[in-house]
């Protein structure tokens, strides 16, 4: 199917916390940012983000969609915290009954969903994960992705949040794909655009863990959805 705009990212463009505590999916989508930017300029779209994404699901699953005869004349990419890794596993690392082998977004800091074995593999992470190694595994989804839209559509990129600057002062001059890049400086969601105010964001539930406040109100969707009209080309 062909649509005007693709949408991928994480938790923030998939509207998580919109739903609320009746788990009104329908609402999320009618006020997250990509629907209103569809309602703002009459574009059609498609919205694949999930809540937990790392930058190389954000990477893989756009290349499915395209794989699965899908065309677009604009993607927008929400790239995510770049701490978090994608893991294909032949064993259950969490309590659920999917097949294996599958892929795993997996977060160092978080272990709570996960098996025993589970947390062996987390803890093997935590103990080579370093900023410099992170950041190479962002540039390179980044260079990834610019291969794969270069002869499909144009593209734009949001970023999260800021993170901790890399370790080496020499990863600029060693990083095989950071030096590729063709979109710099990108724009941050929390800090550029939400500049970190709590205006912007839901209010926590006590009581629901989904719900604590840390993703935008339906303010917050429509001033990203603005800043996305008002600041990328495609829609000048």
């Amino acid at each position: 199917m062909h649509y005007n705009l693709l949408f991928n990212g994480c938790s923030f463009t998939e509207g998580q916390e919109l739903e609320g505590i009746n788990r009104d999916y329908e609402y999320q989508r009618l006020h997250r940012f990509s629907h209103l930017v569809s309602e703002k300029t009459g574009l059609t779209y498609a919205n694949i983000a999930v809540a937990g994404s790392s930058n190389d699901r954000i990477l893989r699953t756009t290349v499915e969609w395209f794989e699965e005869g899908n065309t677009c004349d604009h993607v927008i990419i929400q790239w995510t915290n770049r701490s978090r890794i994608e893991y294909l596993s032949e064993i259950n690392i969490k309590s659920d009954t999917k097949k294996l082998p599958r892929y795993y977004d997996i977060f160092y800091t978080a272990r709570r969903f996960y098996s025993p074995e589970g947390v062996s593999i987390l803890n093997s992470y935590t103990n080579i994960q370093n900023n410099s190694n992170d950041q190479n595994n962002e540039d390179r989804c980044i260079y990834w992705m610019e291969k794969l839209l270069k002869d499909k559509c144009s593209f734009d990129y949001l970023k999260l949040r800021k993170e901790t600057p890399f370790v080496s002062p020499d990863y600029l001059n060693i990083g095989t794909y950071h030096k590729y890049h063709t979109k710099s400086p990108i724009t941050y969601i929390i800090d550029d655009i939400l500049k970190n105010s709590r205006i912007f964001y839901c209010d926590p539930v006590p009581g629901y863990p989904q719900l604590k406040g840390g993703h935008p109100n339906r303010l917050g969707h429509r001033k990203i959805a603005d800043y996305i009209i008002n600041n990328f080309e495609y829609f000048q």
